[in-house]
Formats: C-alpha cells, structure tokens, sequence
C-alpha cells in the first residue's frame, strides 16, 4: 500500500510521540521524571557512544543550522536564547517566562563555560546534552527522531493550536 505525505510526517517511535504530546504533563511533568537507569556504568558508556554515531552527529549538525552563527562561527548569547526560548516553548508548552528566562541564563552559563559565546562544538556538545535528558531512550533512530520532530516543530512556532501536531502522531 503507497504511503501518504501525511503517513511519512507521523511520528512512529511511542517514546518520542510522548515526549511531544501536549498532554503529557497532567500526572507529573515529564522534564521531572528520572530513570536511574541512565546512570549505571554501561549506560553512560553507551550514551557516550552514542554521541559519535554518524546518524547522531548529522542529525545534530543539521540541528545546529538554526542558529544563526556571526563571522566567526559563535552563537551570540541572544541568538542561543532565541533559538532556546522556542525550544522551551515546544518542549514544556505553558512555562512560566520568569522560570523559562531562568533555565535559559542557567544553560548558557554552563553551556559556554563562562565565554561571551558559544563555538560549534560547544553548541554540539549542549545540543547532545539535551536530546540525551529528554531522550528516555538510548537509542540512534530515537535521537535522530528528536531532532527531527524539533527541526519541524520549530518550523511551525507560534501555532497556538497544539490539535495541528495531531498529524504527527
């Protein structure tokens, strides 16, 4: 059976589906929860791993051309927070703007390590940082999916219905 534009956009992976349901924070939100299983010997091993895959460093690497680097190739404090700004909106829908100003300084100062901005690899290394927390996962098609959906959620900021993402799911 031909598959549709529409089936191609629709987020296969459960996990990843979750991670971008509007709802699933209304038992405990998700971006609190932790599995200690993530933490073990082996799955630190494996999470380094992971972070060198070809499919993981491509899809980062392509993540990262939404941030609008200067002559130098750094990301300014103000383009990481507009980029992070919209991140934090598709990925905790409805934080409050104090707290998501907060997170977003906190970030960048551990991000650039006290530098003025942030270098590619630097960018890198927090971009892996994020998928990796948000991941439930350790798994290259659920990283690869990860940015993915962000790249297109990102595409599509601002949309006040959050039934127009139902495609994807």
């Amino acid at each position: 059976m031909p598959q549709t534009a529409q089936d191609d956009m629709k987020i296969k992976n459960p996990d990843i589906a979750f991670i971008f349901n509007p709802t699933r924070d209304q038992t405990k939100e998700y971006h609190l929860d932790g599995d200690s299983t993530m933490y073990t010997e082996q799955a630190l091993a494996q999470r380094q791993a992971i972070k060198v895959d070809p499919q993981v460093v491509a899809s980062i690497n392509d993540f990262i051309t939404l941030y609008k680097a200067d002559a130098g190739g750094r990301v300014t404090k103000r383009e990481y927070e507009g980029v992070q700004t919209k991140l934090c909106r598709i990925l905790r829908p409805g934080m409050d703007p104090y707290e998501m100003k907060r997170v977003i300084d906190e970030d960048w100062k551990r991000d650039t390590s006290g530098s003025e901005s942030l270098t590619r690899e630097l960018l890198f290394d927090s971009l892996f940082e994020l998928c990796d927390v948000w991941c439930p996962n350790i798994d290259v098609e659920e990283y690869k999916a990860f940015f993915d959906q962000l790249k297109f959620r990102l595409r599509y900021d601002g949309m006040r219905d959050q039934a127009a993402y139902d495609i994807l799911r």
